[in-house]
């Protein structure tokens, strides 16, 4: 079957993304078991929530329909984790060449509860979904919330507003997408219950409440670098340092890079959001080296 035009090019843009020899991140392998999780362990938070969030993060393609959970943050119902109530939600899954990121003030409640749950790409569960590139992707958006519903998402240095939809109609700009004075549970390459996270790949993970204008070029190449002259067009990731605020941006209050010892470690604005110093590793994380992430 032939390949949808969007498909194609998001491809073709992203082939230099793993170019052999030139130095990049590390990143971890979560393999198919829960790796991070810090549960009960916020203690510090932003005195209300916001209008606006910032997420960012490469993700390894597995080129399977197998659902990728990049992260959730939870403010743990009664009964947690059994009854599986979640009173705030923010999650980001990829699976199948399709990235999705949900922000909800009761993920278990009605359509009119969540800030949005938004779909980028076609799933395809054989691996040829819009992002299927069997290699690594960047993933960033930006949403401000403040009258209107305005969110910016890129996706391998290209905008992804062509390929964005709504699921179930879950759109309202009267719940607040950034609500981390109300999280008390942060996992990263962790399903809601911390019980598993089937991600093949996680490098430099930045959330925070700030928002950035993502079609300024200047501003999206502080997350991601995109070269249009090379083969055809190509995207790199940029140097965040160690609190994800090297290339330009503000401090993030969540940021996490690395091989496995250096990612367990919390990065970020801990003054203004401060969780479980390290995570928990209750599965077989190992490293990817800098050679095999993304690339420079």
């Amino acid at each position: 079957m032939p390949l949808g035009a969007s498909r194609l090019n998001f491809l073709a843009k992203g082939a230099a993304v793993e170019e052999a020899g030139e130095p990049g991140l590390a990143a971890i392998d979560p393999n198919a078991s829960a790796w991070v999780g810090a549960i009960n362990g916020v203690s510090t938070k932003p005195g209300s929530s916001g209008d606006t969030l910032t997420v960012s993060l490469w993700v390894k393609d597995a080129n399977t329909g197998t659902n990728q959970v990049c992260f959730t943050l939870i403010e743990q119902g009664s009964g947690y984790p059994g009854s599986g109530v979640l009173d705030d939600f923010l999650s980001v899954e990829y699976a199948g060449g399709r990235f999705r990121i949900i922000s909800s003030q009761n993920v278990t409640g009605s359509t009119g509860d969540f800030s949005f749950d938004y779909l980028y790409g076609t799933y395809n569960a054989g691996g040829a979904g819009t992002f299927s590139t069997g290699g690594w992707n960047h993933f960033v958006f930006s949403c401000n919330f403040s009258g209107s519903a305005l969110s910016k998402c890129y996706i391998n240095g290209q905008s992804a507003s062509s390929v964005k939809s709504t699921n179930g109609g879950r759109e309202s700009t009267s719940v607040d997408p950034a609500r981390f004075n109300m999280y008390d549970a942060v996992m990263i390459g962790t399903q809601w219950n911390g019980a598993e996270g089937p991600t093949d790949g996680l490098a430099q993970v930045f959330i925070d409440n700030n928002y950035y204008d993502l079609d300024t070029a200047a501003t999206l190449a502080k997350f991601v670098r995109y070269d249009s002259n090379d083969s055809g067009g190509a995207y790199y990731a940029v140097d965040m340092g160690d609190e994800g605020w090297a290339s330009g941006l503000t401090r993030p209050l969540i940021f996490h890079n690395g091989g496995t010892s250096d990612f367990a470690t919390k990065g970020g604005n801990t003054g203004n959001y401060d969780y479980t110093n390290t995570f928990n590793n209750s599965g077989s994380a190992s490293d990817i080296a800098t050679s095999s992430g993304p690339q420079f």
